[in-house]
């Protein structure tokens, strides 16, 4: 594999790993060109799971689903849900902005 192994931080060779490992770290670590159709149609699908997250919020089913652990409370580092004054530690908020977005589940996305 031809691999820049510089750009990797890791201890091990990537030679010691099976195929599909090495090639999705060459896709993770090399510069890809992509189409402009292609970053056409994730434009698209990002704002088609906005909306969907965005629709989601108006259902108190929803919400009861969303946020912390202890409400009202602040956790550091903290990150806003998107369409929310909600502060939430990173793994919590992308938990409740993901079970926003398939609230819907339209599968169009």
């Amino acid at each position: 594999m031809d691999l820049n192994i510089k750009k990797i931080n890791t201890p091990f060779k990537i030679e010691d790993f099976d195929d599909p490992i090495q090639n999705i770290t060459k896709y993770v670590v090399e510069d890809i060109k992509f189409s402009d159709d292609t970053y056409e149609a994730g434009r698209i699908c990002f704002l088609d799971s906005l909306a969907c997250a965005y629709m989601a919020l108006s259902d108190e089913s929803c919400l009861l689903r969303l946020g912390g652990y202890i409400p009202d409370s602040i956790v550091k580092p903290n990150v806003i849900v998107p369409g929310t004054s909600m502060k939430l530690d990173p793994i919590r908020a992308a938990f409740s902005f993901t079970a926003c977005i398939r609230w819907l589940d339209y599968n169009d996305t």
